[in-house]
Parts: structure tokens; sequence; C-alpha cells
């Protein structure tokens, strides 16, 4: 949602813009590309300095290892002990990553969840806990059951 492009002195939209849209051509994610010029005649013209940037970025991109990551939301589950064994199975069916827990008062976990599926699998955890189905499981209420997200009480 948060880019930057800069032509660092560069005619305007001749440097930053023809990178950004390679970078945006592969649908790449929290990434910078830096494309250093040494000669400083101008002998390239505006359309060969577009196309320099963009060659130089292309080659860059290719050359580089990219690491698929998965953004995720982080959240608190908190409840009894007599409802730990249901949220644990939950947890293991549905595949929720537990990143922490703790066992005092309550039982408590930090879990997370792909961001683009945080309402579906949270639906899914509370039909799982409670043994029904996603469409009832829509019209419950999560009971003793605490779950957090950014510390707020989602309901």
């Amino acid at each position: 949602e948060n880019f930057r492009a800069n032509d660092d002195g560069e005619p305007n939209g001749m440097a930053g813009k023809p990178i950004l849209n390679q970078i945006i051509a592969v649908n790449l994610n929290y990434v910078a590309v830096v494309v250093v010029r040494y000669f400083g005649g101008t002998l390239l013209g505006t359309g060969g300095l577009i196309v320099a940037y963009r060659e130089s970025s292309i080659a860059a991109l290719n050359e580089a290892k990219t690491i698929e990551r998965i953004v995720t939301q982080k959240m608190g589950i908190k409840c009894g002990y007599t409802d730990m064994p249901s949220v644990l199975s939950a947890f293991k069916k549905l595949d929720i990553s537990i990143l922490s827990q703790t066992f005092e008062e309550n039982c408590a976990w930090q879990i997370e969840i792909p961001l683009n599926s945080v309402l579906e699998k949270l639906l899914k955890l509370k039909a799982e806990i409670f043994k029904v189905d996603t469409q009832y499981a829509a019209q419950k209420d999560w009971g003793e059951i605490e779950v957090l997200i950014d510390g707020k009480l989602f309901q």
C-alpha cells in the first residue's frame, strides 16, 4: 500500500517510476531497488534514461533471491481450563500457529493467522471449539473465551 519512488536528480519520472513499475510487474512487496548511474552526460536522452533504469531494475530483480512471506495477524486467545482441550484441539485441526502460551489463572495463547483469512479462520475456530457448523457459529458468541486483536476484544 505504501511505496516511494525517487528520481534523485534525474529528470522527473525518468528513474524512480520505471524502477517502481518493474517492482509492480513482478508483484513484490517489502523490496528496495537502487540503480546507480556513473556517467553524468546527456547522451542517453530521456527515452534512453527510462530504458536504462528499467533494464537495470529488471536485471537486478531477475538475479535477486526472493523470499515468500505470508503476512499474518497476531492475536490472543484466553479461556478457562475447561475450554483448554477444545481450544488446543481446534488449533491443531486448523493448523493455527501458536507463538506463545501461558497457563496461570486462565489459559492464554498468542497465535497468528494469515491476514487474508482471519475472519474465515476465526469462524472455523469457533465452530470447532463449540462443535457446531460454521453457520451456527456465526450467530453464537464466544462465551467465556476471549479473542483479542491488537489488544481489543473481538466479538
